[in-house]
């Protein structure tokens, strides 16, 4: 996906986890809303360079969003609203290939399950594919790794994708990796045990772990190819 009207600025400060404050290369300070709630503490740094994007609307309370950063010379993408996307692109492309499927013939988003939503749900010759999708931009070591802070709206949703498949239907976690240069995926035990147990488990039930990474840059990031997923 390819983002309009992008331009250099500093990363300066995150008063809160919907905006950071920015400094653009002609010395004008502005506020960004972060399209990510995670902490993301090892992104975003006093003096990183960062990539921000100029969008005005009278529904928003500043013009401007924080898009891409610059991690050690790696860019990441921060945009929470684009794995969906992403997802999407990757299976279109055949990047990414549900093995529980032999063809992808419908793809709905947003699908209503209960009181709550899953982000996919794809239909294929052999039956439902109920599909979770969760963006990853934490690094340590060129190992992605999920989450950053504990959530339990994410383990509830693994924990669905586990009760689906054991009704018979066939259900995905797929985690999207907002970088390149990455060589396994795990989940953050430290950060969350129960999460990364819940996984595993999820796995043994038949749910399909999968991975992907991105290529990045300034104004873009599209999926690109897969990465182990050690659990």
């Amino acid at each position: 996906m390819q983002y309009e009207s992008i331009f250099p600025a500093r990363f300066l400060a995150r008063p809160n986890r919907f905006t950071a404050l920015c400094r653009l290369e002609d010395g004008a300070d502005i506020v960004c809303h972060v399209r990510n709630t995670g902490r993301c503490a090892e992104l975003f740094r006093p003096g990183c360079r960062v990539w921000v994007q100029h969008n005005p609307s009278s529904t928003r309370k500043t013009a401007w969003t924080l898009i891409t950063v610059d991690k050690d010379g790696v860019l990441v993408n921060v945009d929470s609203l684009a794995p969906n996307k992403l997802f999407a692109e990757a299976v279109t492309k055949g990047i990414l290939v549900p093995a529980s499927l032999s063809r992808v013939e419908q793809m709905r988003p947003e699908v209503k399950l209960g009181s709550s939503r899953l982000d996919w749900q794809l239909t294929g010759p052999e039956g439902r594919l109920w599909c979770e999708v969760k963006g990853v931009t934490l690094e340590q070591d060129g190992t992605a790794l999920f989450p950053d802070a504990p959530t339990l709206r994410g383990l509830g949703h693994v924990e669905t994708l586990r009760r689906l498949r054991s009704e018979g239907d066939f259900a995905m976690a797929a985690f999207l990796v907002q970088m390149e240069g990455i060589r396994r995926f795990r989940p953050n035990t430290a950060a969350q045990p129960d999460f990364a147990r819940a996984l595993r488990e999820a796995r043994e039930a038949g749910v399909e772990i999968v991975c992907c990474g991105c290529r990045v840059t300034p104004d873009s990031v599209e999926p690109a190819y897969l990465i182990p997923v050690e659990l």
